[in-house]
């Protein structure tokens, strides 16, 4: 059959918007494939291998661990004797081993969870919520935290051995 230049010109513009429609439709397909965090943050760890299936709703083993840029948490541990006198909304001071001469704010956002218990002693996690943050925050780092349960002005601390009774 012989076709003229209009009829090779059309059935070549058919074809081409075949094939676009074909790659508009991969790219759609790689993209359903690609993971995207919602948000700026740095990856923790990686549980996977490419081309592994993942089973729909498994949040207890989450693929990929994402921490979110700018917004860390510490997760200390209170014995159980004093776990009562913690509350969420307390102030904390938070130093870091790594930037001991640095005091940082930190805010109680939740208490509980699973206890650690070490030489008999039974501590509960508590989630700090760091209100000062800094561009040399790491991961992992050791912290240490003072959770503020009470505060009094002008009011002289002496320690319990200093304090003696006369009769």
């Amino acid at each position: 059959k012989n076709l003229n230049t209009e009829d090779l010109v059309t059935k070549a513009r058919l074809e081409l918007r075949r094939a676009e429609k074909a790659v508009k439709d991969a790219r759609e397909i790689v993209d359903g494939l690609t993971l995207k965090a919602p948000f700026d943050g740095m990856v923790l760890s990686v549980n996977g291998v490419v081309g592994q299936e993942v089973p729909p709703g498994s949040a207890q083993n989450p693929l990929v661990e994402i921490a979110a840029k700018g917004m860390w948490q510490v997760i200390a541990y209170v014995d159980e004797n004093d776990i009562s006198k913690v509350s969420v909304g307390m102030p904390v001071e938070i130093t870091l081993s790594a930037l001991e001469d640095q005091v940082f704010k930190g805010r109680v956002s939740a208490l509980g969870g699973q206890p650690k218990i070490s030489n008999e002693v039974v501590s509960y996690p508590v989630t700090i919520d760091m209100i000062d943050s800094s561009d040399l925050f790491m991961p992992g780092m050791s912290a240490d935290a003072i959770i503020i349960a009470m505060r009094k002005e002008g009011v002289l601390l002496l320690p319990e051995g200093a304090i003696v009774e006369r009769r």
